[in-house]
């Protein structure tokens, strides 16, 4: 972004469509007028393949317990304050098999709980029932139309939990 006071510094996160970055830059010019040619080279814009996000997730996994959030949001509304859709959590200090120590919150929809058991099998160590470990960390995940998950953002061991 610029390096002046004089102009927006509004930090766009993710990926973004065509129509969604006309409308953040027509909106800047509109603001600012004639945006001075020094000031071009300050943005990055990358052009890429996208695929449209159907479903949003974010998992947190620690030693204690595993949670998971679904949302019908994208990534962006959700990770920045959206609400959850359907939401699994696993209480390792429970006793007994996985059922047990699991609970099911908001709305259970078939579709949700089938991403939440596709999403556990890319972070499982050990596909026991009784006492299953994941991967510990903060994972953030979308799911496609395609139904493909893609997992966007992975930080091993700096769970907000652990």
């Amino acid at each position: 972004m610029p390096p002046t006071k004089d102009f927006p510094r509004r930090y766009k996160l993710g990926i973004k469509n065509l129509e969604e970055c006309e409308e953040f830059f027509g909106s800047v010019f509109e603001e600012h007028g004639k945006m001075e040619e020094s000031y071009r080279s300050q943005f990055v814009i990358l052009a890429s393949e996208m695929e449209e996000q159907v479903k949003a997730g974010i998992i947190f996994s620690s030693r204690k317990s595993l949670i998971i959030e679904v949302s019908n949001e994208g990534l962006d509304k959700f990770s920045h304050g959206g609400k959850p859709s359907t939401g699994f959590f696993i209480d390792y200090s429970k006793i007994g098999h996985l059922e047990n120590k699991s609970q099911w919150t908001g709305r259970k929809s078939h579709e949700d709980k089938k991403l939440i058991k596709d999403v556990l099998r890319y972070i499982t160590l050990n596909p026991d029932s009784f006492n299953p470990l994941f991967v510990y960390g903060y994972f953030e995940f979308v799911q496609t139309k395609t139904k493909q998950i893609k997992f966007v953002d992975y930080k091993a061991n700096e769970a907000y939990l652990a």
